[in-house]
């Protein structure tokens, strides 16, 4: 016994002192003071920007000038004779650049990159065509080490392209970029190898001890005709608190030609998870050291989580879980990436301002088309905690977005339609999402799929309310997408009206929509969420309707959607935010529609509210408690007789006082007020800065007029330049003078900032309205 007892205490003490040991390991190099991880680089490395944020419109072709490259009529242009091409007309554009490297610019491995081009185009350089292809891509790079002039000469660039077999309406071409690579580098486009740029994941999380071990997988080349022994440097940067931790630091040899292959493994401890509401990212370091100098450099940023779907019918465990949590998707059917309706070539900025409106709306997921994906969406979603589902159509796109986006947090959903699906095709798809998925967490789905196919997917899901069979729904995760075909217009006084028959559904004003759209809302989430039945925790979320507006027939109207072109928020913005915040405890509650009526009339008051009571209050005086909301979320407030002033409605949750909602009745337009959004870290603009002028018309009282539907005039002068969009909505009269039409009251102008310091002036005035002006001083 007393034997049995010893070994007993030895084999606990044992396990005590190893997990004492492992817990030391972990955290052993977490507390690095200071690492030099960019010193200068060695001369030899050079990159030269040709230019930088190049965008052809095929609207207007021959209109646009571009810091210095000028595209031009080509009748009003003499092109070179070595070009092929002996047909010019209108279906053709041109850009010429001449440039000269940088002396140093002599390793043997020039590589030009292209970034974003659609359609067809031919390549010369130094009067040699060294390509010429019709194709699609986000990326591309051709190496033009043989026909580059290395030392001061001139060398000249010709892009050609031919905008007839388009399908798009815009030919992109975002920036080009020469690079010469040092003799030892990493290798980065190979498209051959399973093994192409630099992979980092996160494997067998412990989340009792904040721990995991860190898979990196690159590899580098020598280039050069002799040995070469370099230092590798591996770091890992939590970007919330700035800690870094080496990964690696040691010594490698190289042959001529030879390529080495890394992957490395370390367990780190203190490790800050990847979550909707802490979106901790980190950042890795790949850095290769000659001689003391960095000569090349490669870096990524990824958070790290653990997302899975579980399906286990002894733990009632079912659904997409993250971080060993099980969670609900709650988003929107984000149909327009460029969405700002100005320009394919979106400043970051304002797609960063697209996603914080998402997630102000208590959403964790948007879902996007194979050509919306773009590294500005895919970098915001990180940073705010939203994930991204990919809809996909072939596996060359699909291999692209994965290669690209390896080491995202955000991406991690994959969709397919019906009509596109064959069992060749998913098997395809998987051994792509193998491949490319290194640890991650990729779906491989489909919206209302065939039967037989259902079992080769990852999940599958409804649209419109068509539900699958018993059998299959309790096999497999349900995502929701239903885009309503009832269309809103953010005017509120928008009343019922057929639209054409080539247009599904019609539009309804906001009352009727909010009604129409929470009883949606409720019937899926009653049925799928708060279920007593047994697949209850198989549901894991539901997209509902198009986050913003896009266009009909190019008429100037707010069609669908949650925002509208200028991403000002309509009333069905609030509906949304408080339905998903009721998933997630978040308490809201929003008055539907206006606080405009005639003196005495007896009106029907509706509260969307996701608490347990609410009361109705006018000019300060309580008129009615409501405990009986009507589909859950909807609380109807009968025969309440108007008065001028202010209503408020407030929200308790178990007898606290947790929301409030409050608007006002509004006088005659008298002015316009301005306001400005930097979207800058500074509070006030910098050059190259992007603003927003947000601008309403309001009564005496500062009270918005959201019946206003007229033009004003804008005089806006200085450093800056106006970003105009498609919808038309501010139209140039002449230099710095515009036409801008208000919608509801209330409408948006985007002002990008000159390089230099200034004064932007801004005068804006209206019919029967006050003169209002603005002066923004821009410093260096």
């Amino acid at each position: 016994m007393f034997r049995k007892i010893s070994l007993m205490l030895k084999k606990y003490l044992t396990i005590v002192l190893l997990s004492m040991i492992n817990i030391s390991i972990i955290n052993s190099t977490d507390n690095i003071k200071e690492v030099d991880i960019i010193p200068k680089p060695a001369s030899p490395v050079e990159s030269l920007n040709i230019s930088s944020g190049i965008n052809i419109k095929k609207s207007d072709i021959f209109d646009i000038q571009i810091t210095k490259n000028i595209l031009v009529k080509p009748e009003k242009i003499e092109l070179p004779k070595y070009f092929t091409n002996t047909e010019i007309d209108k279906s053709y554009i041109y850009m010429v650049k001449t440039f000269n490297l940088p002396e140093n610019f002599y390793n043997k491995k020039t590589t030009l990159a292209l970034n974003d081009i659609r359609g067809d185009m031919q390549l010369f350089l130094n009067k040699k065509l060294i390509f010429k292809k019709s194709f699609y891509s986000s990326d591309f790079n051709i190496d033009i080490s043989k026909e580059i002039i290395r030392n001061k000469a001139e060398n000249e660039l010709v892009l050609i392209f031919n905008t007839i077999n388009f399908e798009k309406s815009t030919l992109g071409l975002k920036s080009i970029k020469i690079t010469a690579l040092p003799d030892v580098h990493h290798v980065i486009n190979d498209p051959s190898s399973d093994i192409s740029g630099l992979f980092i994941t996160a494997e067998d999380i412990n989340f009792m001890k904040k721990s995991a071990n860190i898979i990196i997988k690159t590899k580098i080349k020598n280039d050069a005709t002799e040995d070469i022994t370099i230092n590798y440097l591996g770091i890992l940067e939590n970007l919330k608190n700035n800690k870094k931790t080496v990964i690696a630091d040691n010594q490698i040899t190289l042959k001529p030609d030879e390529i080495h292959y890394l992957n490395l493994e370390k367990k780190i401890g203190n490790l800050d998870l990847w979550s909707f509401d802490k979106p901790n990212l980190y950042k890795y370091y790949s850095i290769i050291k000659l001689n003391g100098d960095v000569i090349d450099t490669e870096k990524t940023t990824t958070g790290f989580k653990k997302l899975e779907y579980i399906y286990n019918k002894e733990e009632n465990k079912k659904g997409i879980f993250l971080n060993n949590e099980h969670t609900f998707l709650n988003g929107f059917n984000y149909s327009y990436i460029n969405d700002w309706q100005f320009s394919d070539n979106i400043p970051e900025q304002l797609t960063d301002f697209t996603i914080k409106l998402i997630k102000a709306a208590n959403a964790n997921l948007i879902r996007l088309t194979d050509d919306m994906i773009n590294e500005a969406v895919v970098r915001s979603c990180e940073r705010h905690g939203l994930l991204i589902m990919c809809h996909v159509k072939n596996k060359d796109f699909l291999s692209q977005i994965i290669n690209k986006y390896k080491n995202s947090c955000s991406l991690v959903f994959v969709e397919m339609d019906k009509k596109d699906l064959t069992f060749e095709k998913i098997n395809e798809f998987k051994k792509i999402l193998k491949k490319g998925d290194i640890g991650k967490s990729v779906f491989l789905g489909a919206i209302t799929p065939d039967f037989a196919l259902s079992e080769s997917l990852d999940w599958i899901g409804t649209k419109s309310g068509r539900y699958y069979k018993k059998n299959i729904e309790q096999t497999k995760p349900i995502i929701e997408l239903n885009d309503l075909n009832f269309n809103l217009a953010r005017n509120p006084s928008y009343k019922p009206e057929t639209i054409s028959k080539d247009q599904k559904g019609f539009f309804l004003d906001n009352t009727a929509y909010s009604k129409l759209l929470i009883n949606e809302f409720n019937r899926y989430h009653s049925k799928n969420i708060n279920s007593s039945s047994s697949n209850t925790k198989i549901w894991s979320g539901l997209i509902l309707n198009s986050f913003n507006d896009y266009m009909i027939n190019d008429k100037e109207i707010n069609y669908r959607g949650t925002v509208d072109i200028m991403k000002i928020k309509k009333e069905i913005y609030h509906i949304y935010s408080i339905m998903q915040g009721s998933i997630l405890k978040k308490h809201e509650t929003h008055i539907i529609n206006h606080w405009n009526y005639n003196d005495n009339e007896n009106i029907e008051v509706l509260v969307a509210s996701n608490c347990d009571i609410v009361k109705l209050y006018i000019n300060e005086k309580l008129i009615k408690t409501n405990r009986t909301p009507i589909n859950k979320y909807l609380f109807k407030f009968d025969n309440v007789k108007w008065q001028k002033g202010t209503v408020k409605a407030v929200g308790y949750k178990n007898f606290k006082k947790v929301s409030l909602s409050e608007k006002r009745s509004f006088e005659k337009p008298d002015k316009i007020k301005l306001s400005l959004e930097t979207l800058s870290d500074t509070e006030t603009p910098d050059p190259s800065d992007i603003i927003i002028l947000n601008i309403k018309i309001t009564d005496a009282e500062d009270v918005p007029c959201i019946f206003y539907n007229d033009e004003i005039e804008l005089t806006i002068e200085g450093p800056c330049n106006v970003i105009t969009n498609r919808m038309k909505e501010i139209n140039p009269i002449k230099d710095n003078h515009y036409i801008l039409k208000i919608n509801s009251g209330e409408s948006r102008v985007i002002i990008q900032t000159s390089d230099g310091s200034g004064i932007i002036k801004i005068k804006a005035s209206g019919t029967e309205l006050k003169t209002n002006e603005l002066n923004i001083e821009l410093k260096k």
